[in-house]
C-alpha cells in the first residue's frame, strides 16, 4: 500500500490520481454516492483561489495578467488565461506551484490525518498531481483512472475547447500515465460507458 499507517479501526484513505480528462472527478463522484466522505484538490484549489482571498492577491501579484473583477469588484483569477500561460511556459508554472501547493497540501493532508482518525471504511481524495508532487504517504493507496491517449485527446480538446496540439501540451505537462499505472495499487480503465467503470470501482470498494 502506498502511505500512511492505518488499522481496522480507522478509516482506509484512498488516493485518486491519473492523467488529465481521463475521468478523475466521474470517480470521485461514484465514490460518494457510495457514502465516502471525499475531497479533491482542485476543490481546495478553487475555495483558497475564489474572489478576493489572500492566496488569489498573492497569485495576481506575480501574474497580475491574469486579473479579472467579479460584480462585487474584488481581484479575481482569469483562470482561461492562467492556464494557457503555465501550461505553455514551465517557469510560470513553478512559480505559481510554489505559491498554491504549500496551502493545498496543508489542506489534503487535514483532511487525510483527520478521516484517520475516526471509525468508518474509507475516504477518497482526488489528487490530479498525486505521483508529481509526492504525496503519496498522504494515502494508504492509490487508484490511477487510466484510458487510451486519443480518447484523453478528445475529451480534452471537447472539455476546453482546445486545439489538439494545445491538447497535447497539457497532457506532456503531466508523468505519462503508463508510469502512473506501474506505481498504482490499483488501476481502472475509463475508456467508454461508465457503467463499466463503476462495475471495476464496486469490486474495489467491496476489497477495502
Amino acid at each position: 500500500m502506498a502511505g500512511a499507517f492505518f488499522d481496522d479501526q480507522t478509516m482506509f484513505i484512498l488516493g485518486v490520481t491519473g492523467g488529465i480528462a481521463t475521468g478523475k472527478s466521474s470517480v470521485l463522484s461514484f465514490f460518494a454516492s457510495l457514502g465516502a466522505p471525499v475531497t479533491s484538490a482542485d476543490s481546495i484549489a478553487r475555495d483558497l483561489m475564489a474572489p478576493g482571498t489572500v492566496l488569489t492577491r498573492e497569485v495576481l501579484a506575480v501574474f497580475p495578467q491574469c486579473q479579472l473583477a467579479d460584480q462585487d469588484g474584488l481581484p479575481t483569477i482569469a483562470r482561461p488565461i492562467l492556464g494557457e500561460l503555465i501550461f505553455a511556459d514551465p517557469e510560470s508554472r513553478k512559480k505559481l506551484e510554489s505559491l498554491t501547493h504549500p496551502p493545498i497540501v496543508a489542506a489534503l493532508k487535514g483532511f487525510s490525518d483527520s478521516h484517520h482518525s475516526v471509525s468508518g471504511k474509507a475516504a477518497v481524495v482526488e489528487i490530479p498531481l498525486l505521483y508529481e508532487s509526492g504525496l503519496s504517504s498522504l494515502v494508504d493507496a492509490v487508484l490511477v483512472v487510466s484510458c487510451s491517449h486519443n480518447t484523453q485527446i478528445a475529451r480534452l480538446m471537447s472539455r476546453q475547447n482546445l486545439t489538439r496540439i494545445e491538447a497535447e501540451t497539457r497532457i506532456a505537462a503531466q508523468w505519462p500515465l503508463d508510469e502512473k499505472r506501474s506505481l498504482a495499487d490499483y488501476v481502472v480503465e475509463n475508456e467508454g460507458d461508465f457503467e463499466e467503470t463503476a462495475n471495476q470501482l464496486r469490486d474495489i470498494w467491496d476489497s477495502l
